[in-house]
């Protein structure tokens, strides 16, 4: 019998789906300038404890307050310790104020990217349809895929002259034969993967075997030899699909939003290198200018 087993490939529909996950929160009532808790003459506020508690588990209502006062707890302790170093005169030793000017730097880095990306434009049911009729073994046609896999150890140059020998093998048995014979070291293991298991561009060539059939795909230190096995129908209708496709594309066109406004201020921006940072940034220029 073939236990479900991934592929430590990333999932296209699985990440898409996870786009639309908010995270769990606590709602603490109280108006957002209302005073939580007062450590000697600083007040934490209910929207700062408001603010760490959108990032915690959601717990049941009967546990709601229980842990908003076990977060509290934590940000009187923290409190304390930041009036420690304060008093202790370590709010100007370099290392601390260098790590909060990183940390700043990083949250209003992150702060722009998300403003830019909070405007680009949603998908239109038009490019959902498209994208689901142009991937179809994702949808229209998925299966699942029960697969004998074969890890080969190897240098690159010599599996990739085995590889068309490989993947003209009948079955695995014989594919496994020829790992052998070419004295290379290997292990296999039957699994069965869904679509969502495997990177795009591989699932077109996966999708495309016969049972019998195989293809090697080099990864580090080796290749992996997939054979397919058999194949389970299992179609996505275009409305199941709908939401995972929103999301994915949702999440694809902010994140071109977001590096393209970044593209645009580097633009615009003035950068100079110095020391042998100066260096390693003229090559790549002058390699650009020799292929022009």
């Amino acid at each position: 019998m073939h236990t479900r087993r991934r592929l430590r490939f990333p999932a296209l529909l699985l990440a898409a789906l996870a786009v639309t996950a908010l995270p769990g929160c606590s709602r603490v009532g109280g108006d957002s300038t209302q005073v939580a808790a007062k450590v000697n003459d600083t007040e934490i506020s209910l929207s700062q404890l408001q603010h760490v508690l959108q990032r915690q588990p959601a717990p049941t209502p009967e546990r709601a307050d229980a842990l908003a006062r076990r977060v509290l707890d934590g940000m009187v302790d923290q409190e304390l310790a930041a009036q420690g170093a304060r008093g202790q005169g370590l709010d100007k030793d370099p290392r601390v104020v260098q790590a909060i000017e990183a940390a700043k730097r990083d949250i209003l880095a992150k702060a722009y990217q998300d403003a830019v990306a909070e405007k680009a434009q949603l998908p239109s049911s038009d490019e959902i349809d498209r994208y689901y009729d142009g991937q179809p073994a994702l949808f229209s046609q998925r299966r699942f895929y029960a697969l004998q896999e074969i890890a080969v150890q190897g240098a690159p140059e010599e599996l990739v002259a085995l590889q068309p020998k490989v993947e003209a093998a009948p079955d695995a048995a014989r594919a496994a034969d020829m790992l052998r014979e070419a004295r290379l070291k290997f292990s296999s293991r039957q699994l069965t993967v869904s679509p969502e298991d495997v990177p795009l561009a591989l699932l077109g060539r996966l999708s495309e075997l016969r049972d019998g059939q195989s293809l090697m795909v080099p990864q580090p230190g080796g290749a992996r030899v997939l054979t397919m096995v058999s194949s389970t129908a299992a179609p996505l209708s275009r409305d199941a699909a709908r939401p995972a496709i929103q999301a994915y594309l949702t999440n694809e066109r902010k994140s071109q939003a977001a590096h393209q406004a970044l593209k645009a201020l580097r633009d615009g921006a003035r950068i100079e290198y110095k020391g042998k940072f100066a260096q390693a940034a003229s090559a790549p220029a002058a390699g650009a200018s020799a292929a022009r």
